[in-house]
């Protein structure tokens, strides 16, 4: 289709081109990652993952892994983003749509991290219209009284482009985002 694949966008995004940063395995059916090997007919193991994250740990790497589709996604039969960020003591950054339904998103979301102790760094909501529908413009209070702590709602807006204009915008925001996952 013409389009980078994520994996390209990540690596701009980032300005990181070393091999440990490659996907592991890239897969062309956007579905969970358990779902689209299988129908690829290739297989990947929890250990290959956590075998890949150690080496980037070592190396003294910052990571993002995003858990596209939610924390509950397999990654692996038997294996979650969840299972993944407990395992590595990661902290996570929730990112749901800007509109109606986010509430119970990601209060669900939180409460998985929270019930295997992983610390909540932001609520990132994505996707916020000009101008806001009513749900987009009341969901940031709302969640700043329905999930207290160490959460700080944010909201970026993006609108629809192609995935190198989004990973364009995104690239300002890396240092920032560091910053505050720094703290």
């Amino acid at each position: 289709d013409g389009q980078p694949s994520d994996a390209d966008l990540l690596a701009s995004a980032s300005g990181e081109d070393t091999p440990l940063a490659l996907p592991l395995l890239q897969l062309d059916e956007p579905l969970a990652p358990a779902v689209a090997a299988d129908r690829a007919g290739v297989r990947l193991s929890a250990g290959d993952i956590e075998a890949r994250v150690e080496l980037l740990q070592r190396g003294g790497y910052t990571l993002v892994i995003e858990g596209a589709g939610g924390v509950m996604v397999p990654l692996v039969w038997g294996y979650t983003v969840l299972d993944l960020a407990e395992r590595f003591s990661l902290e996570a950054v929730i990112v749901g749509r800007a509109g109606l339904g986010t509430l119970n998103h990601i209060l669900m979301t939180a409460a998985m991290l929270r019930a295997r102790n992983i610390p909540i760094r932001a609520v990132v909501l994505n996707g916020r219209k000009h101008p806001p529908d009513l749900a987009a413009a009341t969901n940031p209070v709302a969640l700043s009284r329905m999930l207290p702590g160490p959460v700080i709602p944010l909201i970026i807006e993006v609108p629809h482009q192609s995935g190198q204009d989004i990973a364009d915008l995104l690239i300002p925001i890396v240092p920032l985002m560091t910053k505050l996952l720094a703290k």
